[in-house]
């Protein structure tokens, strides 16, 4: 005997109200699940147990690109900038500009990146890039960029082009700021492949912990740390394979560090150079601890603060300059130029000709011309501006002698 159905929405399910149970739960015959409390995400994360990371391998190099008497191109229909690429790279890129079409009834500067050239067998890259025009204050004036775009080998396809990147009239005002010069600046950055990293456990924990730390924070611990290994390497002298000897000191070191950190030693002990089968070398020539001093920053990349000394320091410079420790070199000129008076002035300004220490040379010049009539009643200076000189030198002097004109 068959039964009717119960009707949707029917008062009557068959179920006692007494047992606390609603109509839905009677005709499924489950009950409601409870409600889950909200999560804590703070604390769940630090009890994951994977975590992945995936993030894009590019590679990126830059071009600048000066037009001089840029009145005279602009009358090209199109200019073309020369081949440029990088060499970790097989493509070569050229800039193109177009310095005046009509476009909707108006003149326009137009620009085009393009492949000019792909490496063998290859058919299309992507790549993100930014193209600016650069004003006299050596500030972007007008730019713009693509984050990402496909440069494909077809001759329809392989460029991006801008043909309304600058109205006519308002890049001619630019150029007439600039003296008759244009300088266009691009950026490209080619995408390799996907990154991917898989971890778990404690790696998992100290990654979520890495993702919470900024760029610049992470890189910076990082450099600390590998700082402080290689600082003990040279402390404990372990796997050293050569010796620096100089006034009253001996370093053991190693050459892969030294060769790494200056493109002098690189030289002295790549093949037929003057140090490849040799185990030591002298450093006489400056004090001991001048030669410590250098030894130090290669491995930690900080200088030792005893010897932010006026005895000490200039000499540092003059080593880091020798053997090419850019990043030294330009950390003891900014050391030395907040330090300028009139007493060192005349001493300071023959540092950075003779180290070719073009901030520090900038900054002493500054204080020279803004401090007239203190630095020229010095003995050094009058000495300076006396003494005859060519070459290098001769541009310097022909400055030092109009400001001593200028205040008589």
């Amino acid at each position: 005997m068959s039964q009717n159905p119960i009707p949707f929405g029917s008062g009557s399910a068959g179920v006692s109200g007494s047992e606390g149970t609603s109509s839905n739960q009677a005709a499924t015959g489950f009950r409601n699940p409870p409600k889950r409390q909200r999560l804590d995400l703070a604390v769940e994360l630090e009890k994951v147990d994977f975590i992945a990371s995936t993030g894009i391998q590019s590679k990126e190099f830059s071009f600048l690109w000066n037009l001089s008497d840029y009145s005279t191109l602009s009358n090209f229909k199109v200019v073309k900038s020369p081949s440029f690429g990088s060499p970790n790279t097989p493509y070569s890129w050229q800039l193109e500009i177009v310095p005046s079409r009509k476009v909707d009834a108006e003149y326009f500067f137009g620009v085009c990146l393009r492949i000019a050239e792909f490496g063998e067998g290859l058919k299309s890259v992507k790549a993100g890039f930014e193209i600016a025009i650069v004003n006299v204050d050596k500030k972007s004036y007008k730019s713009v960029d693509r984050s990402l775009h496909k440069f494909e080998k077809d001759e329809d396809k392989n460029f991006c082009a801008f043909p309304k990147f600058i109205p006519t009239q308002n890049l001619l005002r630019l150029v007439h700021i600039c003296n008759d010069s244009l300088q266009i600046y691009c950026k490209i950055w080619i995408f390799v492949d996907l990154t991917e990293s898989l971890s778990s456990g404690d790696h998992a924990r100290n990654g979520i912990e890495a993702l919470r730390t900024s760029n610049k924070e992470r890189d910076q611990r990082h450099r600390k740390m590998l700082a402080n290994d290689l600082g003990k390497m040279l402390r404990d002298e372990s796997m050293t394979d050569f010796c620096i000897k100089g006034e009253s000191i001996i370093l053991k070191v190693h050459k892969f560090i030294l060769a790494a950190r200056s493109p002098v030693f690189a030289d002295m002990f790549s093949d037929n150079g003057s140090l490849e089968n040799r185990d030591s070398m002298d450093i006489n020539e400056y004090h001991g601890l001048v030669v410590k001093g250098m030894i130090e920053y290669f491995y930690t990349g900080k200088i030792n603060p005893s010897l932010k000394t006026v005895e000490h320091t200039p000499a540092l410079l003059e080593i880091a300059s020798e053997y090419k420790l850019t990043g030294l070199k330009a950390e003891l000129e900014k050391d030395l130029a907040n330090s300028i008076d009139t007493t060192n002035v005349v001493k300071l300004l023959e540092l950075a000709l003779a180290c070719d220490a073009l901030y520090l040379k900038s900054r002493v010049l500054g204080f020279i011309t803004r401090n007239k009539d203190q630095v020229m009643q010095t003995e050094a200076f009058q000495n300076l501006v006396n003494d005859s000189t060519t070459g290098p030198l001769k541009e310097i002097f022909v400055l030092l002698k109009s400001i001593k004109r200028e205040i008589e």
